[in-house]
């Protein structure tokens, strides 16, 4: 059975009594279907379905199914495939919030670090890399290749059209 296109929207989360819940509106290939509640108390989630959407919550209900290990037809794998659907959406909004505040560093400072690592080093010039003389550029680079240890790299892409030999 093919997975359901499953598309989590409107994600609200918040902290409850036994943890992290959450609000969120869930679509099934494009149609809103469903909106789902986790109170962060512990228990199951809450469905609430859209009018003339079971088909498609029936959908989604069997490939679950289809996919679970024991092959059952149970609220509790529902919940844990919509919680994986809520993570990945909260970890791709968080991964695209860092990818424009590093776009936005990396148009003033020199950045190295390992790619797609946690931390990252810099030369940090305040001012847009295109504004600093070139010698400078190429000497912070020098600097950098000295300290750089096993694995980390330039992150970034505008340097050489700047002038600077990496």
């Amino acid at each position: 059975m093919t997975e359901p296109k499953v598309t989590i929207k409107n994600l609200k989360s918040f902290r409850g009594m036994e943890g992290y819940g959450f609000n969120a509106d869930i679509y099934v290939n494009g149609v809103k279907s469903m909106f789902a509640m986790d109170g962060g108390n512990g228990g199951q989630f809450d469905y609430e379905v859209v009018k003339g959407q079971e088909a498609n919550v029936r959908l989604v209900k069997d490939y679950v199914k289809s996919i679970s290990k024991r092959g059952e037809d149970s609220d509790i794998e529902l919940d844990m495939y919509i919680a994986t659907k809520v993570d990945q959406y909260e970890n791709d909004k968080l991964k695209a919030k860092n990818e424009r505040k590093m776009a936005k560093l990396m148009a003033e400072a020199i950045v190295f670090g390992v790619p797609d690592g946690d931390g990252y080093r810099c030369f940090n010039f305040k001012k847009p890399l295109s504004n600093v003389p070139v010698i400078v550029l190429q000497s912070c680079v020098n600097g950098a290749k000295k300290a750089m240890t096993e694995g980390e790299v330039f992150l970034n892409k505008n340097l050489e059209q700047l002038g600077v030999k990496l």
